[in-house]
């Protein structure tokens, strides 16, 4: 036997030994992945972590809505493992050109919105508030589902599905006035069916993301804005302490129904905002004088995409302004992959400087870019923020400063964006190596 496989076979052995207590204990350390791998060395330690392994593969469940989805949830909710999911993720099935949420179940509309009080929303809210421990909610839109299978009673009751599957025989709802049903959901029906679960079941969601796709996202048309007055849902949102958001283009959405919603999150501590398609009017709207932010952020994450200003000559910068109400609270800040356009990233650093986040301890700040956008210089280059003057290298003490820690590298141009620094601060001094950073940075 060489000394590597010896080596193998004893610390298995030694691991084999314990007993099966301890390697369950040992167990509720590792991920899902690590598990599996544990789980597929011997039959000993298959037996000693089949529980963890079940409990940890069904803390994160997806769901399409759907009738299939709801009787196995069903099942999974009346059971014992009941209290280990922790996550819902709503993800449609996949199916040709589009992702298909709700099918099979009928979804009564008052013109084109969905119905709150309705059975399918009420079988759903059972199922949930099934799993006590269930409070973070996902939305990763990865196509836009705005196809629906039937609009009229009898258009699909035993036929065909599009893909050529064998539809379930759908139950015709009873109707009220100037009601219709079909049976499938768009990705904005999906989101209000959640919103009456918080509501009606008072869900106190702790976390929320959401992912919109690029071709399309949130509908405005669709949305029912009456749950940001009910004191039901404001009470179970209120619980809401993480907020991730990657919004679509939509500018009723960002300047109003988004800021709103937030606004309700009075206990909100943690907010993630992805700039890669829309988002720009939700980071002016926030950081504006208008919305009451009743909630104070721990940890602000702006990444992947532009910060634009309205007018070239408009001596506001939005995203400090955004930072500013949250200057005794927030700890930590991630700025990456941007592009200020008009106003130049040296513009918020030194209005960051003079902001004084007294608790911040960690800065993150990655690929920044500047466009001036001049008008007598069309063709104006893209520039990158650096920071020459200060060495590059790893845990080091930045000058200036009462020991915070910095790591500092530099992104090399390719042809295409220019060079940028990635740097990464962590310390109790924060406001003198935000001016130091600002005394040193280069476009």
């Amino acid at each position: 036997m060489s000394h590597s496989n010896r080596h193998s076979s004893q610390s298995s052995m030694a691991l084999c030994d314990l007993p099966p207590e301890m390697i369950g204990e040992i167990a509720s350390h590792l991920d899902l992945s690590d598990l599996l791998n544990v789980h597929l060395v011997c039959h000993y330690l298959k037996d000693a972590t089949v529980n963890r392994y079940e409990r940890a593969k069904i803390a994160n469940l997806r769901t399409d809505f759907s009738r299939e989805s709801l009787a196995r949830l069903e099942k999974l909710s009346n059971s014992h493992l009941a209290p280990h999911v922790k996550e819902l993720n709503i993800v449609g099935k996949p199916v040709w050109w589009t992702c298909r949420l709700g099918t099979g179940l009928a979804w009564r509309r008052r013109d084109g919105r969905l119905v709150s009080d309705q059975e399918s929303i009420r079988r759903w809210g059972e199922v949930i508030r099934g799993f006590p421990n269930c409070t973070s909610f996902s939305f990763p839109m990865t196509k836009p589902t705005d196809y629906n299978f039937a609009t009229s009673p009898g258009q699909r009751d035993n036929g065909q599905a599009e893909s050529g599957e064998t539809a379930p025989r759908l139950i015709f709802p009873r109707l009220l006035p100037g009601e219709t049903f079909d049976d499938a959901l768009t990705t904005t029906d999906a989101y209000m069916v959640l919103i009456h679960i918080i509501t009606q079941a008072q869900i106190p969601i702790k976390s929320l993301t959401i992912l919109e796709h690029e071709e399309g996202g949130l509908d405005q048309d669709r949305i029912d804005t009456a749950h940001l007055d009910d004191p039901a849902f404001t009470a179970a949102w209120s619980n809401l302490r993480e907020l991730r958001l990657k919004p679509s283009y939509n500018f009723h959405m960002e300047t109003v129904y988004l800021p709103r919603l937030m606004s309700a999150a009075t206990n909100l501590e943690t907010l993630s905002i992805q700039l890669t398609d829309g988002g720009r009017n939700l980071i002016k709207a926030l950081g504006s004088d208008s919305p009451s932010q009743t909630f104070k952020l721990k940890r602000l994450s702006i990444t992947e995409g532009h910060v634009l200003h309205m007018e070239p000559l408009e001596p506001h910068e939005p995203l400090s302004q955004l930072i500013a109400p949250h200057r005794e609270t927030l700890e930590h800040l991630t700025i990456s992959n941007l592009e200020f356009k008009w106003a130049s990233p040296n513009l918020f650093l030194s209005r960051l400087s003079n902001i004084g986040m007294s608790k911040l301890r960690s800065l993150y700040i990655n690929k920044v870019t500047w466009d001036s956008l001049r008008e007598q210089q069309p063709e104006t280059e893209i520039k990158g923020l650096t920071f020459p003057s200060i060495a590059h290298g790893q845990d080091l003490v930045l000058p200036r400063t009462k020991d915070v820690r910095y790591t500092l590298s530099t992104n090399e141009a390719d042809g295409v964006e220019p060079a940028t620094s990635e740097i990464r601060l962590e310390g109790e001094d924060m406001s003198s190596a935000v001016e130091a950073l600002r005394q040193a940075a280069v476009v």
